[in-house]
């Protein structure tokens, strides 16, 4: 019986302009992937990350590392060194290709090593669609590009987190869900977008996050929200209107009005109680 026909799904080609930190040359998803012949190594001048979501294979390096490959395995390419890896039937594998000083830093540092590069992430619902946020361009320009860079290095160093870390899966995805929350805080924190991010439904996201972490993703965000005005109201000298509109509340009486109702004290009481002007500046 013949092998399925490999399909490929671009996800991005090469950066159009490429900084001086990096740039990502290709990145797609191959169904059906036979990989390449496991008698010889290929080599590269630059670095892959393949991710297995389906079917299962081998993976060989020069070291004289041979690992039974199956779905949930992530592996790193090495600039230089030698590397085949294949499946008779076919996995589904996401990659993508790259090079630059950012990533290796990376490698200088022991974030990811050549002695070690292969391990497992799962579910692998959840990291297929992380992997595919961290790749997928917004737009085709510089900024975008710098950004996607950011993105990638993020999504490396997060693999490597969940690697070694002894936490249970679930706190590992809740860390992630704080820390997706936390990176666009504001009055108007798009939930379902965050939910998007993470991969699932919004009522599933809710539904998860409340089941581990006791309170609501909307109580999280209003909680961390109070406590960076406080934050800003004790250490800089911006005015209550500003801070506002920094967290973009719609004016600065329903910011006072909310700020009253989860602390007891209005955002002027709180300042003359509380006020420790940052001796290195106003905090941003």
């Amino acid at each position: 019986m013949n092998a399925p026909k490999p399909v490929v799904t671009p996800l991005t080609g090469t950066d159009p302009e490429p900084h001086s930190l990096g740039r990502i040359l290709q990145g797609g998803e191959i169904q059906a992937s036979p990989g390449m012949p496991l008698n010889r190594f290929r080599h590269l001048d630059c670095y892959a990350l393949v991710y297995v979501h389906r079917g299962q294979g081998t993976f060989k390096d020069e070291s004289g590392l041979r690992h039974s490959v199956r779905a949930g395995d992530f592996f790193v390419l090495f600039p230089g060194y030698g590397h085949s890896y294949g499946s008779q039937e076919g996995w589904d594998e996401i990659f993508v290709i790259f090079d630059g000083p950012i990533f290796a830093l990376l490698e200088q540092h022991g974030v990811i090593q050549r002695q070690r590069p292969l391990w497992r992430l799962e579910p692998t619902h959840y990291w297929l669609g992380r992997f595919r946020q961290a790749i997928t361009p917004a737009k085709d320009d510089a900024a975008s590009a710098l950004e996607r860079l950011g993105r990638l290095a993020g999504f490396i160093l997060e693999t490597v987190e969940a690697r070694d870390s002894d936490d249970d899966p679930e706190q590992l995805w809740l860390r992630r869900a704080r820390r997706e929350i936390e990176s666009s805080l504001s009055e108007t924190t798009d939930l379902p977008a965050v939910a998007s991010r993470m991969g699932v439904s919004y009522e599933t996201f809710r539904k998860r996050f409340s089941l581990l972490s006791g309170e609501s993703p909307g109580r999280y965000r209003d909680q961390r929200l109070h406590e960076r005005a406080a934050n800003l109201l004790r250490k800089t000298s911006l005015s209550v209107a500003e801070i506002a509109e920094q967290l973009n509340y719609c004016d600065a009486f329903h910011f006072s009005k909310q700020f009253k109702k989860h602390t007891g004290l209005s955002p002027r009481d709180f300042r003359n109680q509380f006020w420790r002007p940052d001796s290195s500046g106003d905090a941003q």
